[in-house]
């Protein structure tokens, strides 16, 4: 996916939520575990259901951001350990808004596998295990001239890692789906695309309501209780 033009990018920069949700509605072939704002909803009931009476927390998430790895690698233990005990359902949206910051798309192929992988793997766990994988301190790259590449075999093998099987990660991290050339993969990049400016506007909309700017609702009802006695407990 090449960046936007100015032109573009300032017709995006002035919708509404409301305009960027419809626009996204729009899009014709979409992951069948997203919902209707680009989110892939995990609870300890798996994809697209949510634990009764839990509240859900959203983050919005890029690859390459140092603040979303640095909230990742704080939180997430905790935020599993919620959610596999039914006390929190998790809203995952995935971004690529630093895609320019690196010189091979890496923002792209990053988290086009982990859209890949949520759709081929039922299990959510591997998903969040990945994520992690590719946050951790001694996997994620720099930006700009501190950027050094990260081939498709590397993010493979931090799939694998997570759990998921070789089939799936070889998929999700295949060049020729990443290109386009698949049909059904080629799609969600589209999708995905469609995503960032949806979820983008969205968040900053609402990011004054936010903790902290990388995208995590902390102030959603329930959810500051739930994250201080996880990890009072953990």
């Amino acid at each position: 996916m090449q960046p936007s033009n100015t032109s573009s990018s300032s017709q995006q920069s002035n919708m509404t939520v409301d305009e960027a949700y419809s626009k996204l509605k729009k899009v014709s072939t979409q992951p069948a575990n997203a919902d209707d704002k680009a989110g892939f909803v995990i609870s300890n009931k798996g994809y697209g259901q949510k634990a009764e009476g839990a509240p859900t927390i959203s983050i919005y998430m890029e690859p390459l951001c140092p603040g979303c790895a640095s909230v990742n690698r704080q939180l997430d233990q905790t935020l599993v350990k919620l959610m596999n005990a039914g006390q929190l359902n998790i809203d995952l949206h995935f971004l690529n808004f630093q895609d320019n910051k690196s010189s091979d798309n890496y923002s792209n192929r990053a988290f086009n596998g982990a859209i890949y992988i949520a759709e081929h793997d039922d299990d959510p766990h591997h998903l969040m295990s990945y994520l992690s994988n590719i946050y951790a301190e001694d996997f994620q790259p720099g930006e700009l001239s501190n950027y050094e590449p990260v081939s498709n075999a590397k993010l493979e093998k931090q799939a694998v890692k997570a759990g998921v099987s070789e089939d799936v990660a070889a998929a999700a991290l295949d060049p020729p789906h990443l290109g386009g050339i698949d049909h059904q993969q080629h799609n969600c990049i589209q999708f995905r695309g469609e995503r960032h400016r949806a979820g983008a506007r969205a968040f900053g909309a609402r990011r004054q309501q936010c903790a902290t700017v990388v995208g995590i609702d902390v102030n959603a009802p329930g959810v500051q209780a739930r994250l201080q006695a996880g990890a009072g407990g953990a």
